[in-house]
């Protein structure tokens, strides 16, 4: 019996996604993960998403710079790349329907 490899399920998901037309952030994503985060909650998980976005950007560039880049760009840094933006799509959607936003401006003092 053979050791189970996640690489081909994973890229096997994703070129799913993509062929069905979907965006292939969504096929990482359970929906509804972030329904009892509260504001604070959802602001810091949001910040470590796009701390986590820049650096797989930064990364994804840097792999495509070099020789064979593209591949391991394909399959070390996108998938989890992905699944970051998906995970940020769903925080600021669970941000929108909860109003962060609004709120947060309301418990600010005025200057």
């Amino acid at each position: 019996m053979s050791p189970f490899r996640p690489l081909p399920v994973v890229l096997c998901l994703a070129l799913a996604a993509c062929a069905g037309g979907a965006h292939p952030e969504d096929a990482f994503v359970a929906p509804g993960k972030y329904v009892l985060y509260d504001c604070q909650q959802l602001a810091e998980a949001e910040a470590k998403f796009v701390q986590r976005d820049v650096e797989l950007t930064r990364l994804i560039a840097r792999a495509r710079a070099g020789e064979g880049g593209n591949l391991v760009a394909a399959t070390v840094y996108e998938p989890d790349y992905y699944s970051n933006l998906g995970e940020l799509k769903d925080v600021r959607r669970e941000e929108a329907d909860k109003k962060c936003a609004a709120k947060a401006a309301a418990g600010k003092p005025a200057r």
